[in-house]
């Protein structure tokens, strides 16, 4: 019997067999998978277009670059801001709708104006992130240098985003023919351009020119001095701003004049240089005591007038009452000389008529005082001259109660400062005196202070408590009590004088003894003559501190109108400029200035014209286009659109093999039984 054969050459041969029966069983139904594919493909086919026709898009896109100034900085050349959403305002694209009758196409304006957009475009994005990719990619690169990379490349590409826009009109379900869609891009730019030119203004400069003739002379005749340096200097200042517009033009920079060969730079030298010269026209005009009197709009601090040192006040006084007035109106000079020196430059001015300053009539108030009427107080007293000795007597009596009264309320102010004082350290050791058993009482309580001195006297110093610290109160409260004490003891010298006039004129007899009557009679008519002229001199010392503050504030005047809106921006020159004795130095006159600034206008005005005419011409256009509009292309075939077919190819090859299978085995099936 023959030996079987091995078991592993039986497997192999049973595998061959069975491999090779599949791949004829596969043969013989290639027909069916090939169909399977076939339909599987075609339907997935038909399923792809019907749903690129249900979202069915395309798009257009018109680039344009911008070509006006200010586009960096979101501006039109007129100022006006400026935004990418003009160009797509509702306005316009309802201008282009109904141009364009889109109405007519089945397109309604709502659809219409979802379909158009705007952005940004940087047609060399490419190259600029190339330019950077090396520093992004850089291996060992610290943070600080990538993110410095980073905001470099983003700044460059915000920058190259400004000149190019792309305005871009999708259609989705709808397809205008592809001339109507260039002609719809085209007229949505164009559109923009008009509205901003024509109704906006966009490229029309708010300038208006100025007349030349502003400058002519008869303009001014008749203004008084002041006044036309207020003209000049206000149309000045109206020429400089005016070249400063036409700087700011395109092309202002290099336009200009023919006639005379200047250009915008040159002329605003010129204006400045006639500013200054303006400056220094008034220089001699505070000299003049009329000028001051007649041009000035008033003093300008609060001055005691020499109407109040009438020497005719004195005829009838008694003489040591008229000294006193004497001495009185001695004051309100110093006081007159005290405010002149505290203003501005008030050292400085001086009296145009005598040459005298603030001090030196200070140091001629004080010869009068110490000297002239002590030389009359001496002989007075000595003699005891007076017209009715007796009216002295009553007349210092009774001053000098009022001087006493003075001094006991000063008394009162000081015990309350001092109570307050005290009442304060007790407060601030212990707590409010209230609290306290014993200690210093809070006056207000005190019997011996004043009513009239008491409640709302010790409200301020509480209130002065209150504001500030310890330090602070304490100062205040220190001074006050100075000031106490200054004031005492003015009235202690006061009430000593008093008393002395009464002691003189108690033991004097109504009539000069024998042997001094010669002496007395001398005195007399000297004292008569002296006291009026003292007076008389008085009135001449306040009359130089006026005209002295009329020439200050002819100065300040002067100096607000000319310096005020120079329009170089700033000077040197001060107040005191217009203070100095300079007599006639001034060689500059108002008709000269007035005709340099005429024609300095005139030059102005022919350049303007040149600009309007030639270099405005070529920024009449705020786009250009920098292509075409051209409709953006999709895929031929998308990436789902793909899987999409490779798995219908798939099942279909499966079904298709099953199908020929049965097929098959069904046949084989009715072959057996037949």
């Amino acid at each position: 019997m023959p030996r079987p054969a091995p078991t592993s050459e039986i497997d192999q041969d049973e595998n061959e067999i069975t491999l090779a029966s599949l791949f004829k069983a596969i043969w013989g139904i290639r027909v069916w998978i090939v169909a399977g594919i076939l339909l599987a493909l075609l339907l997935a086919v038909v399923a792809v277009l019907a749903l690129r026709v249900g979202d069915y898009q395309t798009r257009s896109q018109y680039v344009i670059q911008f070509r006006f100034e200010g586009r960096a900085e979101n501006r039109y050349p007129n100022g006006v801001p400026f935004s990418l959403g003009d160009i797509v305002a509702p306005a316009v694209l309802t201008q282009v709708f109904e141009r364009q009758k889109l109405a007519e196409q089945g397109l309604s304006l709502r659809d219409f104006q979802s379909a158009v957009s705007i952005s940004p475009y940087v047609p060399t994005r490419a190259f600029i992130i190339a330019s950077y990719s090396q520093a992004l990619n850089a291996r060992g690169a610290t943070v600080a240098e990538l993110r410095e990379a980073q905001d470099a490349l983003t700044r460059d590409l915000d920058i190259a985003s400004q000149r190019y826009a792309v305005i871009t009109f999708s259609q989705e379900g709808f397809a205008l023919p592809a001339d109507k869609v260039s002609a719809i891009l085209t007229d949505i730019a164009k559109t923009w351009e008009s509205t901003a030119i024509e109704t906006r203004g966009v490229l029309k400069q708010d300038i208006r020119t100025i007349d030349p003739k502003i400058f002519d002379p008869a303009n001014v005749q008749g203004l008084e001095r002041l006044s036309t340096l207020d003209f000049v200097s206000k149309n000045l200042v109206a020429l400089r701003g005016y070249l400063n517009q036409l700087a700011r033009l395109p092309g202002g920079n290099l336009a200009q004049d023919k006639t005379t060969g200047q250009n915008i730079e040159s002329l605003a030298r010129m204006v400045d240089r006639s500013a200054t010269q303006l400056t220094q026209l008034p220089a001699d005009w505070a000299d003049s005591t009329s000028e001051a009197k007649s041009q000035a709009l008033g003093l300008p601090i609060n001055l005691y007038s020499e109407t109040l040192f009438d020497p005719k006040q004195v005829d009838n006084m008694e003489y040591l009452v008229a000294i006193d007035l004497l001495r009185d109106r001695a004051k309100l000079i110093r006081d007159n000389i005290q405010q002149i020196v505290a203003a501005p430059s008030g050292n400085l001015a001086v009296d145009p008529e005598t040459g005298l300053a603030a001090r030196d009539v200070d140091r001629l108030l004080f010869d009068t005082t110490e000297g002239d009427l002590k030389q009359l107080t001496a002989p007075i007293l000595s003699l005891g001259i007076a017209k009715n000795p007796d009216f002295v007597r009553i007349y210092y009596n009774s001053r000098l109660q009022e001087l006493r009264r003075s001094k006991e309320t000063l008394e009162n102010k000081a015990r309350v400062l001092q109570n307050a004082g005290q009442s304060y350290q007790g407060m601030g050791r212990n707590g409010p005196p209230s609290a306290q058993g014993g200690g210093a009482e809070f006056p207000g309580g005190n019997s011996t202070v004043i009513p009239q001195f008491g409640d709302a006297f010790l409200d301020r110093i509480i209130a002065l408590s209150q504001q500030g610290g310890d330090a602070k109160f304490r100062q205040e409260l220190l001074k006050q009590m100075v000031d106490l004490q200054q004031e005492s003891a003015d009235l202690d010298e006061e009430i000593g004088r008093i008393v002395e006039y009464i002691n003189v004129f108690s033991k004097s007899d109504a009539s000069p003894a024998p042997e001094e009557a010669g002496q007395y009679q001398t005195f007399v008519k000297k004292i008569d003559t002296d006291i009026p002229g003292i007076m008389a001199k008085l009135k001449n010392y306040a009359a130089v501190t006026e005209r002295i503050a009329l020439r200050l504030r002819l100065a300040q005047d002067i100096h607000s109108v000319a310096v005020g809106d120079f329009p170089g921006g700033s000077t040197n020159v001060g107040v005191d400029f217009y203070l100095r004795d300079v007599g006639s130095a001034n060689t500059v006159t108002m008709p000269v200035l007035l005709s340099q600034l005429k024609s300095y206008t005139e030059s102005a005005n022919r350049i303007y014209a040149d600009l309007s005419s030639t270099t405005l011409g070529t920024y009449m256009n705020l786009f250009r286009a920098a292509a075409e509009p051209q409709q953006i292309a999709g895929a031929w075939i998308t990436r789902f659109e793909i899987l999409l077919l490779l798995l219908a190819a798939a099942a279909g090859a499966l079904l298709g093999g099953v199908a020929g299978l049965i097929h098959m085995f069904t046949r084989r099936r009715a072959a057996a039984a037949l």
